[in-house]
């Protein structure tokens, strides 16, 4: 028998373990303390211009992207993320901020971010990492104030970060000799925007012959088509029906150009693959892997060519899941294995919390951060919830102003180079609304299943459903979010002859 002395003993240990059993769920359930340990590397791969249908994680069909497919092996895919608009100055701000245009005051691109915004850069910076960013974007630039917590020598122009870069292998063999040292790299950059760059069709074409099989004409005709997309691509755009008669095209011949204009985005996807696909494979050699935090996402995705659509090669000022689903893979050794998918939405708003509390990073109270931490959720150790994503589009730059008067197409969507102008899409589940502008003053909402219709290409709009009703609601208050916080951003603006060159760096303006 245990006598009274003992079992006071017991219950003082018993005591002990609980109160103890108390503090660690307490510790667990603050933002920088979920993680047992943190990663000494994180990587932000935020890239440009990716429509998810086109990387193997999200389209089993996919075969030109097999380093993509290994990633996705090993983490976690996040099958229902949305952005926060279609161009990017906006939407890096959102990635970057963990908040929405109302709160990081980019509503059209380029345009300066405020010294006031409280960057991921700046929290792991904070939070004892050395910062790094290669700086390849022209509207998410250093100049920008995109890289804000990031000393000026750690700051690289250079197009895109890949595994032969001399400044991340120095970072790689400190991370190896030093235990104590920890790195966050982040790279904004472009590969697969328009207009694509043809240098790499023939070895794709040569590496995936079944791709080939689409070409049933000449190479001479193949070269018609790609000279036909480049001399033509914005009237393509924004003036299809105009353009296409004044070319001459017949049925044929459009779809020969689309699936020229389609092989040439492949081709990009396909060298973008290679390229994070040689990063992660030069931290996995380094020994680095199980001490690494991997996030790959991009800003916003790209049409491509949809019939059932005016606009048939774009990004820009118009909100489709094209545009607005994009990537989000994160590779985290905290993560159960079981976790292989995430089906509930996500924003990208939640990037930068998420990745913070992945690292064991606390967010200061005093910087205000829309986002929400998905690590608890993640860990299981809160119950998942069910975010709403909002999306909108960009106010379009002034600059364009004399450019779009050929575009009718453009005039007719967005006849206001204004805040009055921008449209309003949510996610819901599996549900997809839209406050769009059709043409002579009209406004009105769409509603889409994307259970059943994933492209949002059959409006199941209805005024007497409560939910829909509740949807356009929402809408409208958001929009209205958005303007009452808008500022006016003059002073903010790049000036005229800057943001051309930038523009027509990406191929805004000819």
């Amino acid at each position: 028998m245990i006598n009274i002395k003992s079992r006071r003993v017991v219950c003082t240990f018993i005591w002990i373990a609980f109160l103890a059993e108390i503090l660690i769920v307490s510790a667990c359930n603050k933002p920088g303390e979920l993680v047992s340990k943190r990663p000494r590397l994180v990587v932000l791969y935020a890239t440009c211009t990716v429509n998810k249908n086109f990387l193997s994680p999200y389209n089993p069909t996919v075969k030109y992207s097999p380093a993509m497919d290994r990633f996705a092996r090993i983490s976690t895919v996040f099958t229902k993320h949305s952005t926060e608009s279609d161009q990017s100055g906006i939407s890096y701000a959102s990635i970057f901020t963990g908040n929405q245009a109302d709160m990081h005051g980019i509503y059209r691109h380029p345009t300066q971010l405020s010294e006031d915004c409280y960057l991921i850069s700046e929290a792991y910076s904070d939070g004892g990492f050395e910062t790094f960013f290669w700086d390849g974007h022209p509207m998410a630039s250093v100049s920008l104030g995109y890289g804000q917590g990031v000393r000026p020598e750690h700051v690289y122009k250079r197009p895109l970060l890949n595994s032969e870069d001399d400044d991340f292998q120095k970072i790689l063999k400190k991370l190896q000799t030093n235990s104590e040292y920890h790195a966050f790299v982040m790279t904004s950059f472009s590969e697969t925007h328009g207009p694509y760059d043809s240098t790499y069709l023939e070895v794709f074409l040569n590496k995936y012959p079944e791709e080939r099989k689409r070409i049933h004409w000449s190479e001479t005709e193949t070269q018609k088509y790609l000279s036909l997309y480049y001399d033509n691509r914005l009237q393509l755009q924004w003036n299809f029906p105009e353009t296409v008669a004044k070319l001459g095209l017949n049925e044929e011949e459009i779809q020969n150009l689309a699936t020229t204009v389609g092989l040439l985005y492949e081709s990009r996807i396909f060298c973008l693959d290679y390229y994070f696909g040689s990063i992660v494979e030069q931290i996995k050699k380094a020994g680095l892997l199980g001490e690494s935090l991997i996030v790959f996402t991009a800003d916003h995705g790209e049409i491509l060519y949809r019939e059932d659509y005016p606009v048939k090669w774009e990004h820009g000022f118009v909100l489709l899941p094209d545009v607005l689903e994009v990537p989000l893979i994160i590779y985290s050794p905290a993560f159960p294995s079981r976790l292989s998918r995430w089906d509930l939405p996500t924003r990208s708003i939640d990037v930068f919390p998420t990745m913070a509390g992945l690292s064991g990073i606390s967010l200061p109270p005093t910087r205000k951060v829309e986002g929400v931490n998905l690590t608890p959720m993640l860990l299981g150790r809160e119950q998942p919830k069910v975010f709403q994503s909002f999306s909108h589009t960009t106010i379009p730059p002034e600059m364009l102003r004399e450019t779009r008067k050929d575009w009718a197409l453009h005039m007719r969507l967005f006849p206001e180079i204004d805040i009055r102008g921008i449209w309003t899409a949510v996610r819901d589940q599996n549900r997809f609304f839209r406050w769009r502008h059709f043409g002579e003053g009209k406004w009105d909402f769409e509603a889409f299943d994307l259970e059943k219709d994933p492209a949002a290409r059959f409006n199941i709009f209805d005024k007497n459903d409560q939910n829909h009703h509740d949807m356009t609601e929402a809408l409208i208050a958001y929009k209205k979010r958005l303007m009452d916080n808008y500022k006016d951003d003059t002073l903010s603006r790049v000036p005229m002859e800057k943001a051309k060159e930038k523009l027509k760096s990406l191929g805004y303006m000819e």
